[in-house]
């Protein structure tokens, strides 16, 4: 019974040895002498991803860590237990099961037999993951927050009262007092002000307010120098004392340069208040606010010298002036460093009155070169420019009626150059037109002769050898087909001869108010059905996209039923010889628009066919040239468009084309005739 009862105490004391354990929020293991876990809780199996403490007896920390980190915790556990000595809070990098690392503060202890042999260890570890990252963000925050003072342009220092022990200074601040660093901790801010009534009365209104905003002081440098200061204080809480911390800039070349301007001024207002009165002299800060204004702007403005000084430089400019915008971008340019020599603008009376003023604006530089204000010159030259601008009028009035002059002595020269042209044309034509009218008959009649001879060769062909009969029917054949080549090249020659008819007829013809759409309906129906004449199985898709609002124009109906009829017709062809080419991949489209633009009506044809080749597009419009195969255009179509567009009714025709892409042609008509 007592062997029974000690063996269930033994097992009492195991429970709760593993309760405590397991209750344990930090990692508690036991190893032997071969770093084989024997005893772990299951805050140690959690960071090292086993899946309970069970599985982890007889492993190592190499079952778990990479090779590198366990045989680091490995080398502390064998110094441990060569040499009897625990390690307590050794900080150690782990890594989690989930690949984080982690810090933990381990203690590590050996355990002896009974012979006092070290047969293993004890180690606990705390995880301090989240401590280390604090104390590492602190670090790198007082880093972050001593790199922003180091780079301030202004000098930065912590004193204590009462008499300003120096605590910290940035490099800038110890440039100014030219300083040493190692100097700092003996430095007394106290020393370093000019006047010790001036720092007393400064520190009484730091301490009553608790701030110092911008203040200007007289400070010493070590050498003794003094120079002038502005300086910014508030008071805090630094390592649980009171402590000020202050901002202070060495405005010494800025006070010299304001002294220097203040000279200047003076100076400046004695000059330009002996000049005439029509001349305002003025100076204004870097903000453009006017500083001085010589008395002459009461003469041209109304306003006393008061008035202005203190008013922005745009606020004379009337609100809905033009220039009103311009005179920001005027003064940005000059306090920018500019030089404006000469400028106009207009600015507004005390009695509202607008008047123009040729402005002179010269930028005022500090000693460091830097632009602190501008100074000028305005004049009044509101009667000089409108006298110029009357000058300006009548010179483009005289310019215009040369313009116009000229122009009508070129129509007149044109018109009549195209009558003579129009007379040898029409004389050539019809010169030829007699001639070629044999030409055609003939070759129709001969035909016929043949067709006759070769019926009558047929009833005696059985009266000749079979190489007489051989050579009587090449013979045939050949006259056969010569006529018809004369008689195709002779309809050629008679088309042209037509079109050189038509294109002589001039522009006699009286212009009438027609309707645009319904021109260019009666024309695309006219082309379509001429085309579907000669070509039964052409199609193509046409859209139109006419303004109904676009109106009426005055022009030659029949005339600009021509020029839209070429432009149908070489549209169409030029589809149907992409479509002979591409197959039923293709669609051949057409479009045709209008479009009303005031003074003018523009008319515009557009189709996808094969385009205008880059190196024929320059020659277009010149009589006689085709992009055509031979015998299939006259060359004289958009010759004669252009022509009738141009010439006849003053307006415009161009057009513009993507080889294999398309090709689309603009006419613009004016909408009256005088126009």
């Amino acid at each position: 019974m007592p062997a029974r009862g000690e063996a269930q105490a033994v097992r009492d004391t195991d429970a709760l040895l593993r309760t405590v354990l397991e209750a344990w929020p930090d990692l508690v293991y036991v190893k032997d002498n071969k770093h084989r876990f024997v005893v772990a809780n299951t805050a140690t199996a959690r960071i090292m991803g086993a899946n309970s403490p069970e599985e982890m007896v007889g492993r190592t920390d190499f079952d778990y860590y990479p090779r590198q980190l366990a045989e680091c915790f490995a080398a502390t556990e064998r110094e441990v237990i060569a040499s009897g000595q625990g390690k307590i809070d050794v900080e150690e990098l782990a890594e989690t099961a989930g690949g984080q690392q982690a810090w933990i503060s381990s203690t590590k202890i050996p355990f002896f037999d009974a012979n006092g042999a070290v047969c293993g260890l004890v180690g606990i570890g705390r995880d301090i993951t989240d401590r280390k990252r604090a104390e590492q963000a602190l670090v790198d925050q007082q880093d972050l927050l001593r790199s922003v003072l180091e780079s301030s342009p202004l000098a930065v220092a912590i004193t204590r009262p009462p008499e300003g022990q120096l605590v910290f200074a940035n490099s800038r601040l110890l440039e100014i007092f030219q300083l040493a660093a190692e100097d700092v901790s003996k430095v007394r801010s106290a020393d370093h002000y000019a006047s010790h009534e001036e720092r007393n009365r400064l520190l009484d209104r730091t301490r009553a307010e608790g701030r110092l905003d911008d203040e200007e002081v007289r400070m010493k440098r070590a050498d003794g120098s003094v120079f002038w200061a502005r300086m910014s204080v508030r008071t805090f809480t630094f390592e649980d004392a009171p402590a000020f911390l202050a901002w202070i800039d060495d405005i010494s070349e800025e006070r010299a340069a304001k002294e220097a301007l203040h000279q200047s001024e003076q100076f400046f207002r004695g000059l330009v208040e002996s000049l005439k009165d029509e001349y305002v002299f003025y100076a204004a800060d870097a903000d453009g606010f006017a500083s001085y204004v010589s008395p002459s702007v009461e003469t041209v403005l109304g306003y006393t010298a008061d008035e202005i000084v203190g008013m922005h430089a745009t606020a004379l400019a009337p609100p809905d002036c033009p220039t009103n915008a311009r005179l920001d971008e005027f003064l940005a340019r000059t306090l920018a460093g500019e030089l404006l020599l000469s400028y106009l603008n207009e600015v507004r009376t005390k009695n509202g009155e607008r008047r123009l003023m040729q402005t002179l604006d010269i930028p005022i530089r500090d000693s460091a070169g830097q632009v602190i204000g501008l100074q000028g010159v305005a004049h009044d030259v509101t009667e000089q420019e409108a006298k110029a601008k009357e000058l300006r009028q009548a010179k483009e009035r005289a310019e215009l009626a040369a313009a116009e002059l000229r122009r009508a002595q070129a129509e007149l020269v044109a018109a009549e150059k195209r009558s003579s042209l129009g007379q040898l044309t029409a004389g050539v034509a019809h010169e030829i037109k007699n001639p070629l009218n044999f030409i055609n008959n003939f070759a129709e009649t001969s035909q016929e002769l043949v067709e006759e001879l070769a019926e009558s060769f047929q009833t005696v062909n059985d009266k000749f050898d079979s190489d007489a009969r051989d050579d009587v029917t090449d013979t045939l054949q050949t006259l056969t087909e010569d006529l018809q080549t004369i008689a195709r090249h002779g309809q050629r020659a008679d088309q042209i001869v037509k079109s050189m008819l038509m294109h002589a007829r001039g522009d006699l013809a009286e212009r009438v108010e027609t309707s645009v759409n319904g021109l260019v309906e009666e024309a695309l129906g006219l082309a379509y059905h001429g085309e579907r004449a000669r070509d039964p199985t052409f199609r193509v898709t046409t859209e139109q996209d006419l303004q109904e609002d676009v109106g009426e124009a005055d022009v030659v109906p029949q005339e600009i039923t021509r020029v839209l009829v070429n432009l149908f017709s070489n549209a169409f062809f030029a589809v149907r010889d992409r479509a002979q080419g591409e197959g039923n991949t293709y669609i051949p489209t057409l479009r045709v628009a209008t479009r009303d633009l005031g003074a003018m009506v523009a008319i515009r044809v557009w189709d996808n066919g094969r385009g205008i080749p880059a190196d024929a597009q320059a020659q277009l419009f010149t009589p006689f040239f085709t992009t055509k195969p031979t015998g299939q255009g006259t060359g004289l179509g958009l010759s004669m468009s252009h022509d009738i567009v141009v010439q006849h009714h003053g307006g415009k025709m161009y057009f513009r084309s993507e080889p294999n892409q398309f090709t689309e042609f603009v006419v613009e008509l004016p909408r009256r005739a005088d126009a």
